[in-house]
């Protein structure tokens, strides 16, 4: 939190010509919940927090009904959301708009037991005392639209990765591009991706709570340029029938107390280090369970599928994209630089911070158990796992994804690494969300399913 008193700040608004913040939370639902205020109104909002029902910050569901949970009754408390001013960015700087994320803290001024970015602090303070440096950076996958609402069509139609698709949005991508750079924010790249109306974007490494906060800020601006040249952006995790889902791969490397990253040189024979091991270790070991914070909508077993390059089995390769995680050896002579490991199975419909949160936890858990890793798998571990070579698959440890989200929940629930480092109040919550999205479409056609959860994300 910053220090800075309230006179401070509004001088500082005054003289970066911001009139108004947008400031944001990301609930148990995956979903981003706003205020909007005046300059006036921002130190308030800093300094004190700004206050917001428990209902709205963590019982709403992803079709805004209201979960019934047994620790926070519907009606009763509140949360205080402290805008983050050292993370504020400005994201408009002709009509003065800045955006900034928002902490969750008990009108105690104790932080929220469900506040997901104080639980991905927590794994960076158990990195640290590791003696790791943790990097991360996202890879937003979406889907862009023209027309209205109800009967979209896809603004661009492929060929996927070639010229005409970024030519026809040209306008807009140079625009976004314009947009993320007075936001500060650092785009590799945006390029068309396999599925009709989809593109990817590739950010730059961060800090994790960094890496957080700019991949919010980007959807935002993503969003917000879409609207802009006539169209509707979506990034959940099925945005059309009969093509290619939406991920969110995120990756992740870890540096040493001497600058040296762990994926990178090592003496295990893999070429990466023994805690690079460890961390592979933890999360082919937890990865199972933490499938529903990472894939948690109902629709996201739909992308979960062989073939489809979105982690469906649970395994480890050298640059494969079809186990959940891709070790990337990095660019002869800047492996130093690039080495890491993608982890493919999230999708947009997860809470970021939660998200990574837990991938950290499970690789952590690795460092501090001194797991080995598992063989790579070579190839599809589709064909491996249904093959009848069992010692590779035992190796290996290769398992297939869980087939829905009720499979998912019951996995997270009984898994004691993940409630002790995330906290039950935290999962038991999460479950609740989670579970009422399945009581209420485990029904509905998946078409319909699909149309109904689309703008959602």
């Amino acid at each position: 939190m910053t220090t800075l008193t309230d006179a401070e700040i509004s001088a500082d608004l005054a003289e970066r010509g911001i009139r108004n913040l947008l400031f944001t939370m990301v609930d148990q639902a995956g979903i981003q919940r706003i205020k909007l205020l005046p300059a006036a109104r921002v130190p308030s909002a800093v300094n004190r927090g700004a206050g917001f029902s428990l209902t709205s910050a963590l019982l709403l569901c992803s079709d805004d009904a209201i979960a019934d949970l047994e620790e926070f009754p519907q009606a009763q408390g509140d949360v205080r959301l402290f805008a983050d001013y050292d993370a504020m960015r400005v994201i408009d700087a002709k009509t003065g708009l800045a955006w900034a994320p928002a902490d969750q803290f008990t009108p105690a001024g104790e932080p929220f037991a469900v506040c997901q970015r104080h639980a991905l602090r927590k794994q960076v303070r158990r990195a640290e005392a590791l003696g790791l440096e943790l990097r991360v950076a996202f890879e937003l996958e979406f889907t862009l639209f023209r027309g209205d609402a109800d009967s979209p069509v896809f603004a661009v139609n492929g060929p996927g990765y070639g010229l005409t698709p970024i030519l026809e949005v040209e306008e807009w991508a140079t625009d976004l591009l314009d947009a993320c750079q007075t936001a500060g924010i650092e785009v590799e790249q945006i390029h068309p991706e396999y599925g009709l109306g989809q593109l990817e974007m590739s950010m730059r490494p961060k800090d994790p709570v960094s890496a957080v906060d700019e991949y919010i800020a980007t959807r935002i601006l993503v969003a917000r340029t879409a609207l802009a040249h006539g169209m509707r952006v979506s990034f959940a995790p099925v945005s059309a029938i009969d093509t290619a889902g939406n991920g969110c791969h995120i990756h992740f490397s870890a540096i040493t107390s001497d600058g040296s990253n762990v994926f990178a040189e090592g003496n295990d024979g893999t070429g990466f280090s023994t805690t690079a091991g460890e961390l592979l270790a933890g999360l082919v070991e937890h990865l199972r369970a933490s499938v529903a914070m990472l894939a948690p909508s109902i629709n996201s077993y739909a992308r979960l599928q062989p073939g489809h390059f979105s982690g469906a089995y649970v395994c480890w390769g050298v640059e494969n994209r079809e186990a959940a995680l891709r070790y990337i050896p990095g660019v002869s002579g800047r492996r130093g630089e690039g080495a890491n490991v993608e982890v493919k199975t999230a999708d947009g419909s997860a809470n970021p911070y939660l998200a990574v949160a837990t991938i950290l936890a499970c690789a952590l858990q690795g460092v501090e158990d001194h797991l080995d890793a598992p063989h790579a798998v070579v190839g599809s571990p589709d064909a491996l796992a249904s093959s009848s070579d069992t010692e590779s698959i035992a190796a290996s440890r290769v398992q297939r994804m869980p087939a829905d989200l009720r499979e998912s929940l019951d996995l997270l629930a009984g898994n004691s690494m993940l409630r002790a480092q995330l906290g039950d109040s935290l999962v038991d919550s999460y479950i609740g969300i989670r579970q009422r999205e399945w009581d209420a479409y485990r029904d509905t056609p998946h078409e319909e399913r699909v149309a109904l959860l689309r703008w959602k994300y």
